[in-house]
């Protein structure tokens, strides 16, 4: 006869039945619900008085955030909520206060289920119609093309926060620094949130979709070289022109594989012109210049965005004819002061010819007594200046040269030795494209990471 199960075992399993279904009753999430969410943003912008030595006023401006939230299946956009800067209250967090968070005073409307959340931070009102009702597809894996055509700013992402073409003096026209998401946020919403658990209650940590570059001289510059080197500028060049709204994990810009032609913003050397602070130029007097984030598979030259330092250039001596009339008798060299109203200004052309396999260069104010000269030594060549040389170095070399968002390259030249390529008011070819820069190049960099993830560079120019 079968022996009866006791009472105690039968209670017991009872229990643990209920329990299990109590458990999916409670866990189980039905779809679309009307909830509510309370948003926090994780920000490296703060306000001015919380001390980011290495940020101007205008970029830490927080004007309003786009919430965009998505059904994690599908990726279609499920609601769009804009939200001024008021509907938000800040706190200080982390070590050093080196993020800022701000979270929402009002609840956002949303629906329940498995969703994703991005969020940006002060889009233009055209963004942002742009943007609502777009799949996330549309956020995280369509290039988006800017507006570089200017070779000034991307407005799109700064809201105008460049420098005024025609002055040095920092004009900052409604600065409205563009975040984002640094991922989209996977949560499950619930109806009834209980928001101090972190149900509904998402934290997104945002950052500026641009890198930043500024470029001086160091206290103790050292310049090498036969001629006189003053006037120092510089700019940008190779500037991408295609990006992502969110930053994927593994950094690739849309550009990362290849580089078709076209897909970098060259500029002439009129456009984005920057002058050199000096090393103890204040920094809100210091010219920066934003630019999106530039990486690359090959970190080959052609591809990489990379900084031109050009300078007004005058040698101290030139060669002439003895007998000032042809070559019969041989050269003399005639010396100029450093006096540009000897000299002829900043634009005044010479040639130069290099001769003895490289190892000597010698100065010309006419291009007769250098085609002379040159013909006079095997092997010498000719190069035509306009008063101006440059010379480039790439940003970023302990991370193959990549230009990410977010960052601060502060560069800083240390060395002149010889003077630059001449410079061209047109776009000129960069030399040894199809190389990487640590195959031929004659610029030695430091690298410190300080605040907006600052790089610094200690550049060495030959």
């Amino acid at each position: 006869m079968a022996q009866s199960p006791n009472i105690p075992t039968l209670l017991l399993c009872s229990i643990l039945l209920f329990s299990c279904m109590k458990e999916e009753e409670i866990t189980r999430i039905e779809e679309g619900l009307p909830t509510e969410i309370l948003l926090t943003l994780s920000t490296s912008a703060k306000p001015v008085t919380r001390a980011d030595a290495n940020a101007l006023e205008g970029e830490t401006k927080f004007f309003d955030a786009d919430v965009f939230i998505f059904d994690a299946a599908t990726g279609l956009q499920i609601n769009h909520h804009r939200l001024p800067a008021s509907a938000f209250s800040s706190a200080p967090s982390g070590p050093g206060y080196d993020a800022f968070t701000y979270t929402s005073t009002t609840k956002i409307s949303a629906t329940t289920g498995e969703r994703k959340i991005i969020v940006g931070v002060n889009l233009s009102d055209a963004l942002s119609e742009k943007l609502d009702g777009e799949p996330i597809s549309t956020f995280t894996t369509v290039p988006y093309t800017l507006d570089l055509s200017d070779g000034l700013g991307i407005i799109e992402l700064t809201g105008k926060a460049e420098f005024n073409r025609n002055s040095d003096i920092p004009a900052l026209y409604d600065p409205r620094f563009v975040m984002f998401s640094t991922t989209p946020i996977t949560l499950t919403l619930r109806k009834d949130p209980d928001f101090e658990a972190q149900e509904n209650s998402p934290v997104v940590q945002v950052q500026r979709m641009v890198a930043k570059v500024s470029v001086e001289t160091a206290e103790h510059i050292e310049i090498i070289s036969d001629c006189l080197i003053t006037n120092l500028s510089w700019r940008l060049k190779q500037v991408n022109t295609k990006t992502f709204w969110v930053q994927p994990a593994d950094k690739k810009d849309p550009n990362w594989a290849n580089t078709p032609t076209g897909d970098l913003a060259i500029f002439a050397n009129s456009n984005g012109v920057r002058s050199m602070a000096e090393h103890d130029t204040p920094f809100s007097q210091r010219r920066f210049s934003y630019v999106p984030e530039n990486t690359t598979k090959d970190y080959l030259r052609g591809q990489l965005t990379y900084v031109c330092v050009s300078a007004d250039v005058q040698p101290y001596t030139v060669k002439v004819y003895v007998n000032g009339i042809n070559g019969n008798d041989g050269y003399r060299d005639k010396e100029y002061s450093n006096s540009v109203d000897e000299w002829g200004g900043g634009d005044t052309f010479f040639w130069m010819v290099t001769y003895n396999q490289g190892t000597n260069r010698a100065y010309f104010l006419e291009e007769k007594i250098a085609n002379d000269f040159a013909a006079e030594h095997e092997g010498a060549s000719k190069v035509t200046y306009n008063g101006r040389c440059e010379w480039v170095f790439f940003l970023n070399p302990n991370n193959n040269y990549n230009v990410l968002r977010n960052d601060y390259y502060r560069c800083r030249i240390t060395k002149i030795v010889g003077i630059g390529r001449p410079s061209s008011t047109v776009p000129q070819e960069l030399p040894d494209p199809h190389l990487p820069p640590v195959a031929s190049t004659d610029i030695m960099v430091d690298v410190e990471v300080v605040a907006w993830d600052t790089l610094l560079f200690n550049t060495i120019l030959e």
